[in-house]
């Protein structure tokens, strides 16, 4: 059984499954979330889309994350559980322990994962402070 909030919203680049994407500059549009960006939820896209067609995000629940860099950079694994924030594409990459610094997440994977891998992972935008 799958309970995943889903909203449908036009593409406002090509996108590809399994990305961050944050708002796009106009109302009802969405982009790939970069470094640093406030993602609001996941592309649920097998195949992707172009730009100007209709995309289903997943704001909330489990669905399918393609995993960049872990939190020790090129190579390095993200944990089980932990917090994942956006990255360069709309990868998303476990967020570093990095003692006074916030980060804006968009959920965590359920297993640990390498860079290039897809796996479900729980969609819960946020923001965490270490």
């Amino acid at each position: 059984m799958s309970n995943k909030v889903i909203k449908a919203h036009v593409a406002a680049v090509n996108l590809t499954h399994g990305r961050a994407v944050k708002y796009g500059a106009t109302d009802g549009t969405v982009t790939i979330a970069g470094a640093g960006d406030r993602g609001i939820g996941v592309t649920d896209c097998p195949g992707g889309v172009t730009a100007g067609a209709v995309v289903d995000v997943v704001l909330s629940g489990i669905t399918d994350m393609v995993i960049g860099d872990g939190p020790g950079g090129a190579g390095t694994t993200s944990a089980a559980g932990m917090p994942l924030r956006a990255l360069a594409g709309g990868a998303l990459g476990q967020t570093p322990s990095t003692a006074d610094t916030s980060y804006w997440t968009v959920g965590y994977p359920t297993v640990t994962a390498s860079p290039g891998d897809i796996v479900p992972g729980m969609v819960m935008p946020g923001r965490v402070t270490f």
